[in-house]
């Protein structure tokens, strides 16, 4: 499948194309955080990333081959820790699509160019979210977006 394609604006990231077909979600809390889908016959392994106590939230797509998504069919996990790990385990090393959403409507998406860590890879793609948005942005957005960034790095650290 076309990666590029996977993902519409304007749909929810549990159902980012208009096509989107036989969502069995993994784990919920409100909304689906976790799951499979079908797009033109392919199996679609989604995931969010962050954000689930905001309104913006990146989510992660990766297309699964027949064999996997036939394993995956009856999946089950003891503990949202072992969950995530397995999620994370599948998405680590893979083509991934990543998704912005705001309040769960997809804004905007783009395939990662690495292969690597997830979270690296999100990183990256939201990098390129603020480069394209950065011009549009008054000096005082772009003050306080920095001070934000330290806030969270400067506490993420000391928590840790």
């Amino acid at each position: 499948m076309n990666l590029d394609a996977l993902v519409t604006s304007g749909q929810l990231p549990w159902s980012p194309h208009p096509d989107t077909r036989d969502l069995h979600v993994w784990y919920e809390y409100e909304y689906p955080y976790t799951g499979t889908f079908t797009v033109s016959g392919v199996t679609v392994l989604f995931n969010v990333l962050g954000g689930v106590e905001t309104e913006m939230t990146v989510w992660a797509y990766t297309c699964l081959e027949p064999a996997e998504a036939s394993e995956l069919a009856d999946v089950s996990f003891v503990s949202v820790s072992e969950l995530r790990q397995f999620v994370q385990e599948k998405l680590t090393g893979r083509k991934l699509v990543f998704a912005l959403a705001d309040d769960l409507i997809i804004s905007s998406w783009a395939v990662a160019e690495d292969k690597g860590d997830v979270y690296e890879d999100a990183t990256t793609f939201l990098e390129q979210v603020l480069a394209q948005t950065r011009s549009k942005l008054t000096s005082g957005t772009q003050f306080r977006a920095k001070l934000a960034q330290v806030d969270v790095a400067t506490h993420d650290f000391i928590a840790a």
